[in-house]
């Protein structure tokens, strides 16, 4: 019988690292509240159910055989350990979970432990009238203490009138909401894996903002050139913030800067493996780890082995620009997808979708190319040319 193993959210940038788990050869076993054709076919089996309820969770997982819970999504990753726990598997403990999950405690872990991390505060709707008065670090980023990821709702705010006419746009939408100093510099992601206390990086990059925007993401290069440099650093920035925290088995994604100085900033860190392609392929083409694999093993306390870091190819993921009008047809989707270095590009939008010309969050993006390269030259003629050839057609 197939080991089976329980991933929580199924969205299509998740599709690659399903399906390459149930190669793999175990029994995936997929919840989402969203459930289609394409998705039954490469799992074992579909649950079709509201993962961010942890009781609805479990009891939808009761008569399952499976020894394995991963989340792929931070409205998941809660949910995922107190089903862990009453499952008695191997995890984030509901402890670790919650310090990943609410900014706040994040923070003052990080603090308490002596990392690096932007000055910020939290704010309720009983206080946030004097504490927004008193704020005076400018630039600033106003964001929720929890809202799944995505950039959704972080805000940059330049003085006090931006800060305050910002807050007013999501008062409403979350109990908690973080002020944070926004520290300039380059940013970075980075995959670790966490077994029984110990790190492996998995992969780093560098990342790049639309330059319209200061907080939504359109290209990540893979390995980072700067990011790379600092790997012995960030080892030990990793262990000890991961000791903070209290993560002792899983993975996790993290987010950090690089100032003007050469220090190095922890943004905040998601208490899952990185969203969709930077589980599966990114990691296993660009340095040859097989990250899902690996997971599974730290999961099911199997013999593992940290290898030391490196990279083997070249790898940049480039979102495409953003259209201003109503979507009216997409062209060139097919000859990017032809290109012999392409590894997967896809379009999100759909026909009929307004954009104008900006984006809130990394959800409103319009698509994507993954594609090898071999030196800086060789990708700026690619980013070029893919971006010649997708073109919106708009009314």
């Amino acid at each position: 019988m197939l080991t089976g193993i329980v991933i929580l959210g199924g969205n299509k940038l998740a599709h690659p690292a399903i399906s390459h788990i149930t190669k793999l050869g175990y029994h995936t076993i997929v919840v989402d509240q969203y459930i289609n054709k394409d998705l039954r076919k490469i799992c074992c089996e579909t649950i079709q159910e509201n993962f961010f309820d942890s009781k609805k969770l479990i009891l939808a997982l009761q008569n399952k055989s499976f020894k394995a819970i991963i989340p792929l999504n931070d409205f998941a990753v809660l949910s995922a350990a107190i089903a862990i726990d009453y499952f008695e598997l191997i995890g984030y403990s509901i402890e670790a979970a919650k310090n990943v999950s609410q900014k706040f405690r994040l923070k003052n872990c990080w603090i308490n432990s002596n990392i690096k991390t932007p000055y910020s505060i939290t704010i309720t709707k009983q206080n946030y009238k004097l504490e927004i008065q008193k704020w005076n670090i400018y630039p600033c980023i106003l964001k929720p203490s929890f809202a799944g990821g995505g950039s959704r709702d972080v805000l940059y705010c330049e003085n006090s009138n931006e800060l305050t006419l910002k807050h007013q746009y999501i008062y409403n939408k979350y109990k908690n909401i973080v002020i944070e100093e926004f520290i300039s510099g380059s940013e970075h992601s980075a995959e670790v894996l966490v077994s029984n206390g110990k790190i492996q990086i998995i992969s780093i990059s560098d990342k790049f903002n639309y330059v319209f925007s200061k907080t939504v993401v359109q290209d990540l290069q893979f390995p980072g050139n700067i990011g790379i440099t600092k790997i012995d650093a960030l080892k030990n920035i990793f262990f000890n913030a991961c000791k903070s925290l209290g993560i002792k088995y899983g993975a996790a994604h993290f987010e950090f800067i690089i100032n003007e100085n050469d220090k190095i900033y922890l943004l905040e860190v998601g208490g899952r493996p990185g969203g969709g392609l930077n589980f599966f392929p990114i990691s296993f083409i660009s340095f040859g780890i097989d990250y899902p694999k690996l997971l599974i093993k730290v999961l099911l306390k199997q013999n593992l082995c940290f290898d030391d870091f490196s990279f083997k190819t070249n790898l940049y993921w480039h979102f495409f620009n953003v259209y201003d009008g109503v979507l009216n047809e997409v062209y060139g989707l097919n000859e990017v997808l032809s290109h012999e270095d392409v590894v997967k590009a896809d379009i999100f939008v759909k026909i009929g979708e307004y954009r104008n010309g900006d984006l809130k969050n990394d959800m409103q993006r319009t698509g994507y190319v993954l594609f090898k390269y071999d030196d800086n030259q060789d990708l700026t003629q690619k980013i070029n040319y893919f971006n010649r050839l997708i073109k919106f057609e708009v009314l």
